[in-house]
């Protein structure tokens, strides 16, 4: 099972920090210091509001024992 919960996490932050890699190589209209920026913040906050939300539902909802 921890296995399983390891994979899991290495395949979240892999998948915002690709996030995070299209979003510092996109073409847009910002200076390039606020576009890092905003990377940073996709990067910090992404996982964190994911974490944030998974604590918010009931697991006894979803498995019972």
């Amino acid at each position: 099972m921890e296995i399983a919960i390891a994979l899991m996490m290495v395949l979240l932050a892999s998948l915002h920090t690709f996030f995070a890699i299209k979003a510092c190589k996109a073409v847009v209209d910002i200076s390039p210091g606020r576009k890092r920026l905003w990377c940073m913040l996709s990067l910090v906050f992404g996982p964190a509001g994911y974490y944030f939300y998974q604590g918010l539902i009931p697991c006894d909802m979803i498995h019972e024992d």
